[in-house]
């Protein structure tokens, strides 16, 4: 839809490589597709000639749970992408037009301002609006927020 503030693309190991800061990128979280903003990159490794495609570790901030009997807030945790996981369909990066998207810096400033925060409510401040109102502007994630039902049907990973 030519309308929709973002596309979702599948992440491939090419594309985590090229991961920085204040990019948003989902996958499967208890079952639900589920954002991550990325925070920084903490290992990119060269290929060598023992690993074709060495994995890369982000760490990301998100609304979530470490488990299930935990209160959900703004956490931040550390993910490794790697061939297996990346191949299997079930990690997304977000692309954005960048007039719609705050600065990398302040989009990163924004998600560390909120760690700890447990404001998480299902259909108006979940993971999603978490993760979008950090990285867009507020008239682009305004225009987001009217449309989120149209753009983004949450599809449960089977």
């Amino acid at each position: 839809d030519a309308d929709a503030p973002y596309q979702l693309v599948n992440l491939t190991m090419e594309l985590a490589r090229a991961l920085k800061p204040g990019d948003i990128i989902e996958n499967s979280y208890y079952m639900f597709w589920h954002p991550y903003l990325v925070e920084s990159i903490l290992s990119s490794l060269e290929s060598d000639s023992s690993e074709d495609s060495p994995p890369v570790t982000v760490r990301v901030i998100h609304y979530g749970r470490r488990d299930l009997f935990e209160a959900i807030s703004v956490l931040q945790e550390n993910i490794t992408l790697d061939s297996t996981n990346t191949a299997n369909g079930h990690f997304r990066l977000y692309r954005f037009n960048l007039a719609d998207c705050r600065p990398d810096e302040e989009t990163v400033k924004l998600a560390r301002d909120r760690i700890g925060e447990t404001d998480h409510r299902m259909l108006s401040n979940n993971a999603t609006y978490f993760a979008l109102s950090c990285r867009l502007t507020d008239e682009a994630f305004d225009r987001c927020k009217r449309n989120i039902g149209r753009f983004r049907v949450v599809n449960p990973i089977g």
